[in-house]
């Protein structure tokens, strides 16, 4: 295995890590209230639409503003999957300079690499912490 192929395969989970990232992403919370405030707008005033929209926006509006305090990122989370990922990368490297049986350590190697970019991904995702 050369660099060639290191590279080849690095790139690619790089490329499925923000690809699984795009999908467990859902649609900001502001672009929605947005997006209803312009409805809003658009609608006949003094029909019952409107006042419904009116209380949903308004109740959008309190709902973010509670919950937007509550997210937070693992800061701690993110440095060790950072740690593993660069754990991972230096024995791929290690078992591509050594050759011979040292290229068994792409095993774990693979392993550290793959936690350490899903720990990663998830300690950076603004979540409710309990921590």
């Amino acid at each position: 295995m050369n660099a060639n192929n290191v590279t080849t395969i690095v790139v690619a989970l790089i490329a499925a890590g923000a690809a699984i990232t795009q999908v467990r992403r859902s649609r900001a919370p502001r672009s929605r209230l947005h997006d209803d405030v312009d409805l809003l707008n658009a609608l006949p005033e003094g029909s019952d639409a409107k006042q419904a929209m009116a209380e949903h926006v308004d109740a959008a509006v309190q709902a973010l503003l509670v919950n937007e305090s509550g997210l937070k990122r693992e800061p701690s989370g993110a440095a060790i999957g950072i740690v593993l990922a660069g754990l991972g990368v230096l024995l791929i490297w290690l078992g591509n300079r050594s050759g011979s049986w040292w290229q068994l350590i792409y095993i774990p190697a693979a392993f550290l690499l793959l936690l350490g970019c899903f720990g990663f991904v998830d300690s950076i995702m603004k979540k409710e912490r309990t921590s």
